[in-house]
């Protein structure tokens, strides 16, 4: 027997990001096992479109993406927060602002607020739902659900564990409501067990990707329509968030291109709120003869993801805030070497020496070290690609996650009785 499901983001498709992602591939592979999935997300492709005119991609309040019937709500940035400091400065405005928002406060001030959406859910009346991301107010809303029709309830909370949010009052209250939690690594679920009343509710699923798009590109067009030739090529897939260490590995190169003044640097990826100009004075204290070896990529479809993973070489991201990274497991199904952080939740699906290499955060001089290393030994570089493409065939295709969320799903619902 099908049921219903109920997946809930921020964002959705054609919206890039890792959650969109999780979102989107969830949903579409729980269609292709017989059930009914609904999705219901913000009408932005962004977090900082804030009105209609910066909106620069109309999005249908409804459509059917691949057998996923997506409806996307208004969303609203900073609206709330307003009303809430107004409400403030008035006599007994604390004590109204407790009784209708209480300790969420903090939530419905960094938004999106999502008019509408609770009762949608009322309305709907979904077996089972899931909620990715809990930062956000679609999670709240579920939340609510929960408490108000009894809607079993998972999250999937992508915890950045280096933001205070998520050891907050109201995040953990939503995280011990909820029938279970799905963490993507062994470190979120460490850290998620600590904190709440039933540490068995925490499993560890994981992420994944479809191999046979990755498989299907060789790349040595793409290098070719970039002008590169047997360079080798550094590359960053992204947001250019600093937390991500895109002015890091910035400064690697400048080192880099000291003893390898062939090697290219790919940095693809969209900008970041506020972080751009941060990374243009990084730019900009590099010599104009290093800077020719940076590419930069933007805005880029799918397809050309592909060909970006395919044409590179080395792979770099030494982010602190990932809670999973997709972007890995995209470089290592292409046989790429990875470099990632040290002391993250990179380190609980991946072995140093065996299928990457880590550094310490915001760390240029130990950064620029391990990238000359993999330029100067191509066998490493074979070795470290090699096996962690195996890993992912092995453990991160979305077919097998999808089963063990479906599995789940029925698991509830059998203990609920609702299948």
């Amino acid at each position: 027997m099908s049921f219903k499901v109920l997946h809930t983001v921020g964002l959705y498709h054609p919206s890039l990001g890792g959650n969109e992602i999780q979102a989107k591939m969830i949903s579409e592979y729980m269609v292709k096992r017989g059930e009914r999935v609904f999705v219901f997300t913000s009408d932005a492709t962004n977090l900082y479109e804030v009105d209609d005119a910066e909106r620069k991609h109309k999005l249908p309040k409804k459509e059917v993406i691949d057998g996923v019937a997506v409806r996307r709500f208004r969303a609203y940035y900073g609206v709330q927060s307003f009303v809430l400091n107004r409400m403030e400065r008035i006599r007994g405005g604390y004590r109204l602002k407790s009784i209708l928002v209480g300790d969420a406060d903090e939530m419905w001030r960094h938004g999106p607020f999502l008019p509408g959406m609770l009762g949608a859910i009322g309305w709907l009346r979904p077996d089972i739902m899931l909620s990715i991301n809990t930062y956000l107010m679609h999670t709240y809303f579920c939340y609510l659900a929960k408490k108000l029709f009894g809607i079993p309830w998972v999250i999937s909370p992508t915890s950045h564990l280096t933001q205070e949010w998520y050891i907050s009052a109201l995040n953990i209250r939503m995280l011990n409501a909820a029938d279970h939690i799905v963490a993507s690594t062994e470190f979120e679920r460490k850290f998620i067990a600590e904190r709440i009343s039933d540490p068995a509710k925490v499993s560890v699923i994981g992420h994944g990707l479809e191999p046979e798009k990755f498989l299907a590109k060789d790349g040595k067009a793409y290098r070719k329509g970039l002008g590169i030739g047997a360079e080798p090529v550094v590359f960053f897939v992204g947001r250019r968030d600093l937390r991500k260490g895109v002015a890091t590995v910035l400064k690697a190169m400048d080192r880099v291109w000291d003893s390898c003044p062939q090697a290219k640097l790919i940095l693809a990826g969209n900008n970041y709120y506020d972080n751009e100009p941060v990374i243009q004075g990084v730019k900009d204290r590099i010599s104009p003869a290093k800077r020719a070896n940076l590419i930069e990529i933007r805005n880029f479809s799918d397809d050309e993801k592909y060909e970006i993973f395919n044409a590179g070489d080395i792979f770099v991201m030494p982010s602190c805030i990932d809670s999973f990274g997709f972007v890995y497991l995209e470089a290592w199904i292409c046989g790429k070497p990875v470099i990632a952080c040290r002391n993250t939740a990179q380190e609980t699906f991946m072995e140093e020496g065996k299928d990457c290499l880590l550094v310490d955060y915001d760390n240029p001089r130990q950064l620029s070290t391990m990238i000359i290393q993999l330029i100067e030994n191509k066998e490493l570089q074979k070795r470290l690609g090699e096996n962690g493409k195996a890993k992912v065939l092995k453990q991160y295709t979305w077919d097998k996650i999808v089963k063990s969320y479906h599995e789940l799903y029925q698991k509830i619902l059998v203990s609920k009785k609702k299948v």
